[in-house]
């Protein structure tokens, strides 16, 4: 379980960093994301979660860039808002709390 908690976490900071951007994220981020979605078996609903999750946080933790030579001043540093989400206990909190239901509706089944 401590796999696909973590899996689900990077597929997060994936997701997030392809998804809000300045400029256009490197090849390299959608195929992470691509992967951690392949290597995972949380299903479905689990990753509309996880959108769902990231889209309420990016738009309630905007963080703005004070450095002269950003080329948009007034629009959020996404980079740093999906890290600083990466990070944070309460995604870490919701990924396993998400994880541990799947992984608990699979063992009812059996």
């Amino acid at each position: 379980m401590k796999k696909e908690i973590q899996y689900a976490k990077d597929y997060g900071l994936a997701y997030c960093l392809d998804n809000f951007y300045q400029t256009s994220p490197a090849n390299d981020i959608g195929v992470a994301q691509s992967l951690y979605f392949q290597s995972m078996t949380i299903g479905a609903e689990s990753y509309t979660k996880i959108h769902h999750y990231i889209t309420e946080y990016m738009s309630s933790n905007p963080v703005f860039d004070i450095n002269l030579d950003n080329p948009k001043a007034n629009e959020p540093v996404y980079f740093i808002m999906c890290l600083e989400m990466y990070k944070s206990k309460k995604f870490h909190i919701e990924i396993e709390k998400m994880i541990k239901n799947v992984f608990f509706k699979f063992k009812s089944r059996e």
